[in-house]
């Protein structure tokens, strides 16, 4: 793997972590209540976490070893758009593919992460710097670096935006 995207994955690693650690610091009471009407309980969270990834790797999983090989990512005004806004951690509604239908345990939430997270990082041992990783409209053609600075970006968000039910000083 390319020694960047390895050192991409190790920070998402620790915000995935941060974040699980958040959810272990609620009240057990609170893990599963949402803090106010169109935002995640701290569960669903994690949840939420492990759709995206799962959508990706879905993508990633479908499209063949080498399809891009040699042609030049491009990313669009949408991509810039939904990392700066990310990255400001404005308030954004998630899409409703990437609502959870239910809310598991916390641990069976974190294992169907990791299990995601697996998932992407197999591709990524295959993918070349600047090359198309993954077609996602309306993001556009992403490299590796665009991807992960996109979840980079996704975790930010969350975690500067966490929230629990009767959380003290929110």
């Amino acid at each position: 793997m390319h020694e960047r995207f390895a050192q991409k994955l190790d920070q998402l690693t620790a915000r995935k972590q941060k974040l699980i650690d958040y959810v272990w610091s609620v009240p057990d009471a609170q893990r599963v209540l949402s803090p106010k009407e169109d935002s995640f309980s701290p569960v669903e969270l994690l949840m939420h976490m492990a759709l995206v990834e799962s959508d990706y790797a879905d993508e990633l999983d479908e499209t063949s070893i080498g399809k891009y090989s040699g042609t030049t990512a491009k990313t669009g005004f949408i991509y810039n758009f939904v990392i700066n806004r990310m990255k400001e951690a404005k308030k954004s509604p998630a899409p409703k593919q990437f609502v959870p239908k239910w809310v598991p345990g916390v641990d069976e939430a974190i294992k169907e992460w990791d299990k995601q997270r697996e998932r992407i990082t197999k591709h990524l041992e295959h993918a070349k710097s600047g090359e198309i990783f993954i077609v996602k409209k309306p993001l556009g053609k992403m490299s590796a670096d665009h991807f992960l600075d996109l979840l980079l970006a996704h975790h930010h968000y969350h975690i500067e935006r966490f929230t629990y039910a009767d959380m003290p000083g929110k």
